[in-house]
């Protein structure tokens, strides 16, 4: 297969997974145990900061859970440097420090590593995953699986924005406000999303543009302007919008 055949399949496989997003919501949305018990776990401890590990794709969805956090539980949020763990060696001091672990394969070397030496000192180290049988996942307690089930396309677009949902509903649960209404969800979820998946895709495809965003969604900003053809961040705007503090703004040709 040609170099030009092999993109077009690539792309239409991307396209195919973007537009599963819808239901990759309804399957976390249903999915409310795994919330409870996890919420249960963080508030048997003492939590007075947070460290999320994340690099990647990943590492955006993480900015999105730092402002998340930050704004609702007024809690300390900071961006790990597994670096500081896999290169320089150091032994850190994790006391009453929750860390959240942020991967879609959860299969990256340093994170496990950074992990393990969470995992070694007690600390409460929660994982956010797309495979709940993965190293990462296995190492976490508790874990949250983003069920986007597998991705065979390079770019992560269904599994992003999964864990962009993830992070709300969570945030959500800790803060025990109510989600949504989810009578109104359901029905609007293959209507509404579907379409703007489709907007944002027949936009987006062939153009190039630029994202205004607010601060609280500089993360999927960025992700976007990073490859205007790898998109299912769009489908997510419900979301931000539900946020204390974050506003639809427009996108700019």
């Amino acid at each position: 297969m040609s170099t030009g055949l092999q993109e077009q399949s690539l792309g239409k496989q991307m396209e195919r997974e973007i537009f599963e997003t819808p239901f990759v919501f309804e399957r976390l949305i249903q999915n409310q145990n795994q919330f409870e018990n996890c919420v249960k776990q963080i508030k048997s401890k003492t939590i007075n900061s947070i460290q999320i590990l994340a690099r990647g794709t990943s590492d955006n969805a993480a900015i999105f859970l730092k402002y998340l956090l930050e704004t609702h539980l007024g809690i300390p949020v900071g961006l790990a440097a597994p670096s500081i763990v896999t290169v320089y060696k150091t032994k850190l001091n994790f006391e009453n420090t929750l860390v959240i672990a942020v991967s879609q394969s959860g299969q990256s070397h340093d994170l496990l590593e950074y992990a393990q030496a969470v995992a070694n000192s007690k600390a409460l180290l929660l994982g956010i995953t797309n495979d709940a049988n993965s190293p990462l996942a296995k190492i976490c307690h508790p874990h949250l699986d983003v069920s986007a089930g597998p991705e065979i396309a390079v770019a992560a677009t269904k599994s992003y924005s999964a864990q962009l949902l993830t992070a709300y509903l969570l945030v959500k649960k800790l803060t025990s406000e109510k989600v949504f209404d989810e009578a109104v969800f359901q029905k609007e979820l293959q209507s509404n999303l579907a379409r703007d998946i489709s907007s944002a895709v027949s936009t987006l495809k062939n153009s190039d543009q630029q994202l205004l965003g607010s601060p609280i969604r500089k993360s999927t900003a960025q992700r976007m302007s990073a490859s205007n053809r790898r998109l299912s961040q769009l489908s997510t705007s419900f979301i931000a919008l539900e946020c204390q503090g974050i506003h639809r703004l427009p996108l700019v040709a």
